[in-house]
């Protein structure tokens, strides 16, 4: 929720409809992604300058934890079992795709000329899901992970395509085109080896 000129994360209960402050830092805090748990968050905060890494308990208990701090601007996009996957801004490189397991080292995942993004992984943490605007206007890719350079398949056919998710049992990818409509594409994954279907609307997003 932004206030004046930061903004802070809130947790808000659907049910009962009642909201509670995560975080109370004066600078910007967002990008939030949940642990598996749903006990933890990780997000980015300028508070130091730059956006930095952060995790807090998402009942607001304690203080924040630094999960990284380096002279780059970045956020992250997915926590999964044991990674935390982020996308980096890089002056030469545009935007790249990195992971973190927390408490240890941050690696690079895939750097290239061109902007990556919004990288997810799959649920069994074998496949990369990411935005790239390699071939022009933004479309879904897939790749294996760890190993990036096991192959790379295109998602969204010949739309365009941003924001992308999987499904809860890895065997649906989720993600938005061009006139905001939520498209569908079913996906078989081996552990090196993949089969997606045809991209089906599922329905106008508005916008």
């Amino acid at each position: 929720i932004e206030d004046g000129s930061g903004s802070d994360l809130w947790m808000i209960d659907l049910e009962q409809g009642t909201r509670s402050r995560i975080t109370s830092d004066a600078k910007s805090d967002g990008s939030p992604v949940l642990s598996p748990d749903g006990r933890l968050v990780a997000f980015a905060s300028d508070r130091s300058g730059v956006d930095d890494l952060y995790r807090k308990r998402t009942d607001g208990v304690g203080d924040e934890q630094v999960l990284l701090k380096s002279t780059l601007r970045k956020y992250p996009t997915d926590w999964s079992r044991r990674w935390i996957s982020f996308t980096v801004f890089d002056a030469m490189r545009k935007q790249d795709l990195w992971t973190l397991e927390p408490d240890r080292e941050a690696r690079p995942y895939l750097q290239t000329e061109f902007s990556e993004q919004g990288g997810r992984l799959s649920p069994d943490e074998r496949w990369m899901l990411y935005t790239s605007d390699e071939a022009g206007p933004n479309a879904i890719y897939i790749r294996p992970f760890p190993e990036v350079n096991g192959g790379k398949w295109r998602v969204s056919g010949a739309s365009v395509g941003n924001a992308p998710r999987w499904r809860a049992d890895g065997k649906e990818i989720f993600y938005a085109d061009e006139s905001g409509r939520i498209i569908a594409v079913p996906v078989t994954l081996g552990k090196r080896s993949r089969e997606l279907g045809r991209p089906q609307v599922l329905f106008e997003s508005g916008g």
